[in-house]
C-alpha cells in the first residue's frame, strides 16, 4: 500500500508540473513564448519620432506566427539561457529598406517578460527571424539609432525604444512603447524573399532571464510539491 501511495503521488507531481509548464507557455529548455499584439505607430507620434531620430518607412502588421518549434527555442535557450523569457510580435512589412518602428502595449511587454514595468530596456535583446523560423538576427539595445541604414552584412545592428515623443528611453514604462531599427531588404531577416518591401518577424527576449527560474520550474515548486508532500505523509501514517 505503502509503495502504491508513493507511487501515485509521484505520478501525480510529474502531471501537475507538465500541466503548469504548458499553461505558462513553456517549451523545451525551459524557455518561455508569449505573444504580444503591436499596431502600427499612430501619425501623431511618427511626426515626433521623425523630429527627434529621422524619416522612418511605412509599415503594416500581419499575422502572429505560429509558436516556435522545439528547435528554434533551443536556439533561444543555446544564446541566451535555458529561461529565457520570449515576447513574439506578429510579422511586420516595411515598404522599403529603412527605419522602422511600430507601437508596443507596455503593459503587455513586461507582462510577457514577467517583469516590472520600470524595467531596465538595456536588458532587452530584440531578435528577427528567418524564414523558417530556426535563425534569427541579433539586434544589442543601443542608448541612440544614428548613421544611414544598416547593411544586410552588419555585424552589431541595433535598436532602441523611443517614448511617444520621440526620446529614447532606459526603462520600459508609460501606456505605450516604440521599438526603433532599421531594415534591409534582402536581409537573411526579410521573410519574403526577393519580392518588394521587407517582412519581418520580430521578437524582444530578456538577456538577463537565464538565472529567474522559467514556468517549468515554477509549476514544479508549487502546488505539486504539497501534493508529494501529502502522499509522503499517507505513507507515513500507513
Amino acid at each position: 500500500m505503502r509503495k502504491l501511495v508513493l507511487v501515485f503521488a509521484v505520478v501525480a507531481l510529474a502531471a501537475f508540473s507538465g500541466v503548469a509548464y504548458a499553461a505558462d507557455g513553456g517549451h523545451g529548455g525551459g524557455v518561455i513564448e508569449k505573444p504580444v499584439d503591436v499596431a502600427p505607430a499612430p501619425p501623431a507620434v511618427i511626426e515626433k519620432i521623425v523630429e527627434k531620430i529621422g524619416d522612418v518607412v511605412e509599415v503594416a502588421v500581419g499575422a502572429q506566427r505560429p509558436e516556435l518549434t522545439d528547435t528554434a527555442t533551443s536556439e533561444i535557450a543555446s544564446s541566451f539561457g535555458g529561461n529565457s523569457k520570449v515576447a513574439s510580435f506578429p510579422t511586420v512589412t516595411a515598404t522599403e529598406s529603412g527605419r522602422v518602428v511600430f507601437e508596443v502595449p507596455t503593459t503587455n511587454l513586461v507582462e510577457s517578460l514577467n517583469v516590472s514595468s520600470g524595467y531596465s530596456a538595456s536588458n532587452l535583446v530584440l531578435v528577427l527571424w528567418h524564414r523558417g523560423d530556426v535563425a534569427f538576427t541579433t539586434f544589442r539595445y543601443a542608448s541612440s539609432i544614428s548613421g544611414s541604414a544598416l547593411s544586410a552584412a552588419a555585424a552589431d545592428p541595433t535598436f532602441t525604444f523611443v517614448d511617444a515623443d520621440g526620446n529614447v528611453v532606459t526603462k520600459i514604462e508609460g501606456a505605450e512603447i516604440y521599438p526603433v531599427f532599421d531594415v534591409v531588404d534582402g536581409a537573411p531577416y526579410d521573410r519574403n524573399g526577393s519580392e518588394p518591401g521587407v517582412e519581418i518577424a520580430p521578437a524582444v527576449v530578456d538577456g538577463q532571464s537565464s538565472g529567474g527560474g522559467g514556468g517549468c520550474d515554477a509549476g514544479f515548486s508549487g502546488a505539486a510539491l504539497l501534493l508529494l508532500a501529502a502522499g509522503w505523509v499517507v505513507v507515513r501514517k500507513r
